[in-house]
This record gives structure tokens, sequence and C-alpha cells, in this order.
């Protein structure tokens, strides 16, 4: 948990293998490819947002979720 209650809480690319049990090289890719919601590259690494990925999840992994999630924004 960050210090800003306020502040995203941001998942490694590790936490999001474990997360998702998927390997290093999947997840990369699906950041690299834009299909992992909440990812950023953020000073050379890669971060998730928490509550977008577990939003995603929620969803059931649907691969419009990005696109619906920009339409409400």
């Amino acid at each position: 948990m960050n210090g800003n209650s306020n502040a995203p809480d941001y998942l490694t690319t590790e936490e999001v293998c474990a997360l998702l049990k998927l390997s290093d090289r999947t997840v990369y890719d699906l950041c690299r490819k834009g299909k992992l919601p909440g990812a950023a590259k953020v000073g050379g690494v890669w971060r998730v947002e928490r509550a977008v990925l577990v939003a995603w999840l929620k969803a059931g992994g649907d691969a419009d979720f990005g696109r619906k999630l920009q339409e409400v924004e």
C-alpha cells in the first residue's frame, strides 16, 4: 500500500505474473500490445494499476474492456 490513500496502487510485472499465473514473457507482451488494462511504462518499467486490473478480471478479462472504460471516462 502506498502512503497517499488517494493515489492509485500499482503492481509490478512480477506481482501481475503471480496474480494472473502467467509467465513474465506473456505479461510483458500483453503490456507492449496494450492488451493489459491499467498498464503503463514509468521510468522504463511497466506498472499496472491494481484497481483497473481487478475490474478487468471481474469483467471476465473482456478484450473490449479498455475501450468500454475509455467510453465511461
